[in-house]
């Protein structure tokens, strides 16, 4: 049964739905005849893996039928009422989750049931809690255009035709500024995915679309009319454009004023996303022009960090990928003071078990700049190596750290380590690979001058590595190479 769509689901129960499923399957409301509880309680011993051989079919009927033959038939319509009860309980989960949802469920009910007072009640209701609701693109206003919608019908089914026209209105203009905003962001899609992925989304319908729509004319207009809407439409264009327009500085910074002149308007899933437009604006001029841009990086996510914007939501962790930009970016910049808050209030939003290892990576980094290179060293130790997904970063850094406390031949041997990893690695993209690739190179050459105490080429070794773009660790190889020039 491992296999089975039931396990499937009950694999994704948290322990709270799991108890509360257990009331859900006793309730005789929900039952469709057959008593499904048995079959409950034999999978309940096997939450939440469900790996155990006892869950063999026939040895699950044995448990439920111990006096009967062994009966496909039998087992599988029992599978399947448990099976529609666990999709039935987790759509009753999710309308119970959303009050919003429950309310225009609801209000549709009594609409049907045609009972006018109640179906405006609840309407009204409805209509509070979204007055209070912000924006976020990857919805825009359908639940808004439902609710006008719904209000339309009913003053249309009673003759209020005077009422139902500034309905229409309304939720047609959510129609419209949920298409608009939508299309914008696609748009925006279709650069990101292109210079990223090197995939064309693209198609007659959406160019054609694209190359009719005058936006300039449009924010003009909206102006003009002093439209209530302007400053939305107005800033979703403006992402699309600057990251169109790469090499224009004060596009991106109008964006930006646009988003901090606004930012109450927007939900934190939305401020999330607009943080990471800014963010892949910075990587994309960097790569266009070979720019480095580090402290606007750093200063974005200093505000995503402010406006609590580092997850989606209050319900996620922060993804341990942001945490690690976050790392580098403010050991590169020197801002160790601020780092050393970061780690003590930001390492706990990380999932549980990516806390530890982070955390040690994180005080390593900090160590290693300070020069408490022993120090650093012993964090990078307790790091669970085997499972941590950075194994490049603390290679890198161990390096590094061999190479600060002349442990040359401890040193050597992770060089050779490191590019087989490389070499075998499939985890890691190539560009990555070649930065890496790159810095080892460069190392090994200053590592065998410092070990042999010969550094007649380190002048021309620094100018070649400044010369290099694609090299990681660049400035502290530099750093090296200057050093050793000086001994000569």
């Amino acid at each position: 049964m491992q296999d089975s769509k039931l396990i499937e689901i009950l694999k994704v129960f948290s322990p709270k739905e799991w108890k509360d499923f257990e009331k859900f399957v006793n309730s005789p409301y929900f039952s469709t005849g057959r008593d499904v509880s048995g079959l409950y309680s034999v999978l309940k011993k096997h939450h939440p893996e469900f790996n155990s051989d006892n869950l063999d079919k026939e040895k699950v009927f044995a448990t439920l039928y111990p006096s009967e033959q062994y009966n496909e038939k039998k087992l599988k319509n029992i599978t399947s009422d448990l099976t529609g009860m666990a999709e039935q309980f987790l759509v009753s989960e999710r309308l119970s989750a959303d009050d919003k949802l429950f309310d225009e469920t609801l209000a549709k009910v009594y609409k049907d049931k045609k009972n006018d007072k109640l179906f405006l009640k609840t309407l009204n209701s409805l209509e509070k809690k979204l007055s209070g609701e912000k924006f976020k693109s990857d919805s825009g206003f359908k639940e808004n255009e439902i609710l006008e919608r719904l209000f339309e019908e009913y003053y249309i089914g009673n003759h209020k035709f005077d009422k139902s026209v500034p309905k229409r209105v309304k939720y047609t203009e959510y129609v419209t500024l949920t298409f608009l905003v939508t299309f914008l962001r696609k748009q925006r899609d279709k650069i990101i995915i292109k210079d990223y992925y090197n995939l064309d989304m693209t198609s007659p319908l959406l160019e054609s679309v694209y190359e009719s729509i005058d936006f300039e004319k449009m924010l003009r207009l909206l102006k003009e009319k002093k439209s209530e809407w302007l400053w939305l439409v107005e800033f979703y264009y403006y992402i699309l454009k600057s990251l169109q327009n790469v090499d224009d500085n004060s596009m991106f910074e109008k964006l930006q004023n646009l988003f901090y002149q606004s930012t109450e308007k927007f939900d934190r899933k939305e401020k999330y996303f607009i943080f990471n437009d800014f963010i892949a604006w910075i990587h994309t001029k960097d790569y266009k022009f070979d720019t480095i841009s580090s402290q606007d990086e750093f200063d974005v996510f200093k505000k995503m960090l402010e406006h609590d914007a580092y997850s989606p939501s209050e319900n996620e962790f922060m993804s341990v990928l942001l945490y690690r930009n976050i790392m580098n970016m403010a050991v590169s910049l020197g801002e160790f003071e601020w780092f050393e808050i970061f780690i003590s209030k930001y390492t706990e939003k990380l999932k549980p078990e990516f806390r530890y290892n982070m955390q040690n990576l994180a005080k390593a980094n900090l160590y290693f700049e300070k020069g408490k290179f022993e120090d650093a060293l012993g964090c990078l130790s307790k790091i669970s190596y085997d499972v941590f997904m950075y194994k490049v970063d603390i290679k890198n850094l161990m390096l590094r750290i061999y190479y600060e406390l002349d442990l040359y031949e401890s040193a050597f041997s992770m060089i050779s380590a490191f590019k087989n990893f490389l070499t075998a690695t499939d985890e890691i993209s190539d560009i990555f690979k070649t930065q890496q690739m790159n810095f080892i190179n460069f190392y090994n050459k200053l590592l065998k001058m410092k070990a042999d105490n010969k550094s007649t080429d380190a002048g021309f070794i620094s100018k070649e590595i400044e010369r290099k773009d694609s090299i990681a660790s660049k400035s502290w190889l530099i750093e090296k190479a200057k050093e050793l020039n000086k001994k000569k």
